[in-house]
């Protein structure tokens, strides 16, 4: 049976959505879908050479700043959600 994305966020003029985990992929992908036309316009997915989530805008969409700092806002909700798992694993809470 096949998981379905799963709402993550929600923002003025698009949604995120948590795709289901691959077999032997570690971190979760999203995908950032239009609320006017639901089209993919991106994803946010972890970069291991920096260790952290980034965004990977699809070819020819254009990102207001407003846009922009939803997607920031986004991934610093991540960065903090994985900073607190970590505290919990190692007892630095």
């Amino acid at each position: 049976m096949d998981k379905q994305a799963q709402r993550a966020g929600e923002y003025k003029h698009f949604v995120i959505n948590e795709l289901p985990k691959p077999k032997g992929r570690k971190t979760p992908v999203y995908s950032i879908v239009s609320k006017s036309g639901n089209n993919e316009l991106g994803q946010i997915r972890w970069y291991g050479p920096w260790r952290q989530y980034c965004f990977y805008p699809n070819e020819k969409t254009i990102w207001s700043t407003g846009c922009q700092e939803g997607i920031i806002d986004f991934i610093k909700q991540l960065k903090a959600a994985k900073v607190e798992l970590a505290n919990k694993e190692f007892g630095w809470t």
